[in-house]
């Protein structure tokens, strides 16, 4: 972005760069030095949670780009942290975040997602394949034996597998299903929900998906089931990530590398959208359980990286794990939220009961 100034042009995020990091600090180090003391984290310091700095052009990337510039440079090997999820923890509980969000860019991003809608019929597919599709290899050897792409439900859980399975039950129970309903599964992976569903509860299911990899792979788990697996746009909302502040939230690095045009919702712009439409009878956040979800699938992906680094660069490795990390430290800070949300069209006679489902002897 360039602005017009008398008779020269100026670029604006260079402008910003050098009025931040004056000459006397004029790599910035000082300045972030300062920026970072009231919470504890130190540049090249001793703690788990410290920055490590490989690069000095770190400082100046990121007052250019903000938190996209933070997320390249750590890609890049500019920095490093031994405990990056604790890092974020830290930063997002403090508001340093914002420190590092606002800047021209990021306030242009968040415009353009307020103006334009981004998750258009058009651009429904490009998610599915820059993330879904990257390889099955990635994600069966990340995820657990039902290959569940969301958060697990640890109440009682001792592991990955059974906390997925813990959730699956719970949104059943929710659901209330009896054989012979028909699910229509919206944003349905590879098919693990779709398959404990119609295995365990006689249902049939339509499974809808913008992964072409996933529909596939799907398709192949669920064979001899009463599941249909689609590749096709989605337009419902039944399980969502969600902002846990109060505008409308995305992140550039996130947008750009992880999941293209998405926007974490408010909780009021849905239950805006169900005026009229649809009675909420429950909403379930589990937001937390996210954190030990991420944690397990970042130690599962680095476990199964000596098989997997023959397909994939080292970039490609430092992208993961600081997708996966700086999410962990988000859900941990509680700065973004997971609400399971029960809808009925015109209200359930009697009320509606939901099953917060546990193990049989869990309560004791």
């Amino acid at each position: 972005m360039e602005v017009d100034v008398g008779t020269e042009r100026i670029d604006s995020s260079r402008f910003m760069s050098n009025h931040l990091i004056n000459k006397t600090d004029p790599k910035g180090f000082r300045h972030f030095e300062q920026l970072l003391a009231p919470v504890n984290i130190t540049l090249n310091g001793s703690n788990s949670w410290d920055i490590k700095v490989r690069d000095e052009r770190l400082f100046r990337r990121v007052l250019r780009d903000g938190t996209l510039g933070l997320g390249e440079a750590y890609m890049d090997g500019w920095w490093d942290c031994e405990q990056l999820d604790e890092l974020v923890s830290r930063g997002l509980r403090s508001g340093l975040h914002q420190s590092i969000r606002n800047n021209w860019r990021f306030l242009l991003f968040f415009f353009s997602c307020r103006l334009f809608n981004l998750q258009s019929v058009r651009r429904a597919f490009i998610v599915g394949e820059k993330h879904y599709d990257i390889g099955n290899d990635v994600f069966e050897a990340m995820l657990d034996t039902h290959m569940n792409y969301s958060c697990g439900y640890w109440a009682t859980a001792q592991n990955l597998n059974e906390a997925q399975e813990h959730k699956m039950e719970m949104i059943c129970r929710k659901l209330q299903l009896e054989p012979g309903m028909q699910v229509l599964d919206v944003g349905c992976g590879w098919g693990g929900l779709s398959r404990w569903m119609a295995e365990r509860y006689g249902v049939e299911v339509m499974g809808i998906t913008v992964s072409k990899e996933q529909a596939e792979l799907a398709q192949t788990r669920c064979r001899d089931l009463p599941v249909t697996i689609e590749l096709t746009d989605y337009r419902s909302l039944l399980h969502t990530i969600g902002s846990g502040d109060n505008h409308y939230s995305s992140d550039r690095w996130i947008e750009k590398y992880i999941f293209p045009n998405g926007v974490l919702p408010l909780s009021r712009g849905i239950v805006d959208n169900c005026n009229g439409l649809f009675t909420i009878e429950d909403w379930h956040n589990i937001g937390a359980d996210y954190d030990p979800t991420l944690m397990a699938w970042y130690r599962n992906f680095n476990g199964a990286w000596p098989e997997l680094k023959n397909r994939y660069s080292d970039r490609f490795k430092r992208m993961f794990d600081y997708y996966l990390l700086t999410c962990a430290g988000s859900f941990r800070a509680r700065d973004n939220q997971l609400w399971q949300v029960v809808l009925s069209a015109g209200g359930i006679e009697g009320g509606y009961r939901a099953d917060r489902w546990l193990p049989r002897g869990a309560e004791s």
